[in-house]
């Protein structure tokens, strides 16, 4: 069995799949199974991932009808036979030593977290998020990092391919990603497989991922026109906040701060509807009854006070150029 499952979903990359499944069989680790899943791509990426199967007896390709990353990813997860799950993005890289620098890291416990670079499209680096050293977080720190809000690392850390995951608590408590969920569908994965675990979690302080900015993301896209994808990052929000709920062992401090998240969101969404005129007073609507019905009306009404106090204090600073 090998020690580590690489899951990469393929959706019409073609342009990049070959740079990103390059840097993956170019890793010092070889221990590995690559499982390549086709999610219905419409380009040569099919036929890449076909390519390379028969260049690497580590490499599996899975074919199947589009539905979305979550649902290729789970088609991974399904088939996974490795200690360590690992996640990549089809039109990014995996940096060198990268995956030896995780699992070097990896033993006694059952999550790591390194750093990454984020490039342009062009490949110029545009920041990365090294701290220079080391650190052990415990577990309600690393939940922080979904919400920009950990002790350690500053900024969000939602994202799969700068973590390791224990094959064995994914499969003894059927975790799997959300297939109605197509924005922030990371976060939500992350969160309740760190409710499962028993011990801290890793960080490493190296660079082992070159994410790449494309105008093809959700993300990115919101900038241009409302996307209706957006919408499903509130239920994440929300399950979120569930899952850590349950979890007797984490501190209250992140119940507070899972409560904002879910009120933020909804600030997001209605502030994105609004710029590009596509309110929708229904969803709003309910979405604000969420809000209540999670967080009850008392934390609702303290929160936008806090609000409230924190523009009018910015507001004063920019007026008087402190």
């Amino acid at each position: 069995m090998p020690i580590l499952s690489i899951i990469i979903p393929v959706y019409n990359v073609e342009k990049y799949l070959r740079r990103c499944l390059d840097s993956v069989l170019s890793q010092s680790f070889r221990d590995y199974e690559l499982l390549l899943v086709d999610d219905g791509s419409s380009d040569q990426s099919g036929a890449i991932c076909d390519e390379y199967a028969v260049r690497d007896e580590r490499i599996r390709v899975f074919h199947k009808s589009n539905g979305g990353v979550s649902s290729a990813r789970n088609v991974g997860l399904e088939h996974s036979k490795g200690e360590w799950i690992y996640f990549v993005d089809a039109d990014d890289e995996v940096l060198a030593d990268g995956i030896s620098s995780m699992l070097g890291a990896a033993s006694g416990y059952e999550a790591v977290l390194a750093s990454f670079e984020s490039c342009n499209r062009d490949g110029e680096r545009l920041y990365q998020t090294t701290i220079g050293t080391n650190k052990i977080m415990s577990r309600e720190d690393s939940i922080r990092t979904l919400y920009g809000e950990s002790k350690t690392l500053v900024g969000m850390w939602g994202w799969l391919w700068v973590r390791l995951f224990r094959n064995e608590i994914i499969k003894k408590n059927n975790l799997r990603f959300d297939t109605n969920v197509s924005y922030n569908e990371d976060g939500l994965f992350i969160a309740e497989y760190i409710c499962h675990i028993s011990t801290p979690v890793r960080y490493v302080d190296s660079l082992v991922y070159r994410y790449y900015e494309t105008d093809t993301s959700v993300m990115e896209s919101t900038k241009r026109y409302f996307n209706p994808k957006v919408l499903t990052s509130f239920a994440s929000l929300v399950l979120m906040y569930q899952c850590i709920a349950k979890d007797a062992e984490l501190d209250t401090e992140l119940l507070r701060i899972a409560k904002d998240g879910i009120i933020n969101r909804y600030l997001m969404i209605r502030g994105q509807m609004e710029q590009h005129n596509a309110v929708d007073k229904v969803v709003l609507k309910d979405f604000r009854h969420q809000c209540v019905q999670e967080c009850g009306i008392l934390f609702v009404v303290g929160y936008m006070i806090r609000r409230a106090k924190r523009r009018i204090t910015n507001l004063i600073k920019r007026k008087l150029k402190i």
